[in-house]
């Protein structure tokens, strides 16, 4: 709801919302991971478990940020131009939501 009026009617807003809110959270767990990492008594192995986390999120926000800057690549694009642009995107938020 804190988001309808930007908004509005737009799908490409919404996506484009939808994908910037999920950067901030995702940056907001990947700090929250961090400050796990550096906490007193974690053990090596443990210490090397959440590194690959943070770098998982890290590659996490990568893709997020593609998937906006193709966003903005659209313009006007129709047809096999917007389909291709699309397939970026959809891959890129896979591959996020994979990571």
């Amino acid at each position: 709801m804190g988001y309808a009026s930007v908004i509005g009617q737009s799908e490409r807003q919404l996506t484009i919302t939808a994908l910037s809110v999920s950067i901030s959270r995702t940056r907001s767990s990947a700090s929250f991971v961090k400050k796990i990492s550096k906490a007193r008594g974690i053990k090596p192995r443990e210490y090397r478990a959440v590194q690959d986390c943070i770098e998982n999120m890290g590659d996490s926000l990568d893709s997020l940020s593609q998937s906006v800057r193709e966003l903005g690549n659209i313009g006007h694009a129709v047809g096999e131009d917007f389909v291709w642009h699309m397939t970026n995107v959809q891959t890129w938020v896979s591959a996020a939501l994979t990571d």
